[in-house]
């Protein structure tokens, strides 16, 4: 059974207790030969752009070892930090801790193990609030030090990303939704998302907007805020998706969009427009540093990898 504390529970882990050395510059192994490597697919992001992770634990030693397979945050195996443009070193905080029942697995010599982090918000809310630049490194299980990411947040000079920095991060609704993938319960964070998405569009907060809105249309929802169960509707997420894939961020956004149109146009029974997705998808699982992540998120979804 899958238990998460609540953001108050996991906003006490945000004391000086956690507190790391900084980290070095380039990842370090442990003595079974594990490496740690963060990575973003830009060093550069606009203010309220989120910031996403892709986290890579490779064996590189001698033989196969156990590991936890699970590197978000929220399983808590591994714990990120940010150093702020005022250099104060700052413990990522998830919004939960999470369980899973199978959380560890063996990787051979030459394996990795893909995932990413979404630390653009947490349980102390919006983590690059401000411009400026800053220095990111995660640990594994209190061990393994990562290389140092360095990336640098910019204050948008076009007014329209102005209007839509301000709106999400003056929304913690809003950044619950993104980081979530959806919830209807969200509504004044679904507000502001739609306003950024219709108002906005050439933003690349428009693109982050119309893949959360997307994605979670096409999940059925429980809304217990109003005691209501919205069924999927795969055609207006599709709408959604498409939007975001025109006009992708990042990697992440333009692969997990294909991915949720193969679903969508699945169930709507358009196999032409699924095998156009996936067709994108295959082109960006030729890269090595994203296609294990890739194939293990279609397999949670229940979809075939694309053939090579």
């Amino acid at each position: 059974m899958q238990r998460m504390l609540c953001v108050a529970t996991a906003a006490l882990l945000g004391t000086g207790l956690l507190a790391r050395p900084a980290a070095a510059q380039e990842a370090k192994k442990d003595e079974k030969g594990l490496e740690l490597r963060i990575r973003a697919d830009k060093d550069q992001f606009l203010l309220g752009e989120p910031v996403i992770l892709f986290v890579t634990l490779r064996n590189v030693g001698g033989g196969p070892t156990r590991v936890a397979r699970l590197l978000e945050p929220e399983y808590d195996f591994v714990k990120y930090r940010v150093r702020e443009p005022d250099g104060d070193l700052v413990p990522f905080v998830p919004w939960a801790i999470k369980d899973h029942p199978e959380p560890e697995g063996q990787i051979s010599p030459g394996e990795t193990l893909q995932d990413v982090a979404k630390i653009f918000y947490g349980g102390q809310g919006w983590t690059f609030q401000q411009p400026g630049k800053y220095e990111i490194t995660a640990t594994y299980r209190d061990q393994i030090q990562s290389n140092t990411l360095a990336i640098t947040v910019v204050e948008p000079k076009d007014p329209a990303a102005r209007r839509a920095a301000d709106l999400f991060l003056g929304s913690d609704e809003a950044g619950r939704f993104l980081l979530l993938e959806g919830g209807d319960h969200l509504s004044d964070g679904m507000r502001h998302l739609k306003q950024v998405a219709e108002e906005f569009p050439d933003t690349p907060h428009a693109n982050y907007a119309n893949y959360a809105l997307g994605a979670n249309m096409l999940v059925d929802f429980a809304n217990f805020k109003e005691n209501k169960l919205r069924k999927a509707e795969p055609r207006p997420a599709s709408d959604y998706l498409e939007k975001a894939k025109a006009k992708p961020a990042g990697l992440f956004v333009r692969a997990r969009s294909n991915a949720l149109l193969i679903d969508a146009y699945s169930k709507t029974g358009e196999q032409d427009k699924a095998e156009a997705a996936r067709r994108d998808l295959n082109q960006i699982r030729q890269d090595p540093g994203m296609r294990r992540w890739l194939d293990e998120s279609l397999k949670r979804r229940g979809i075939a990898a694309p053939k090579d």
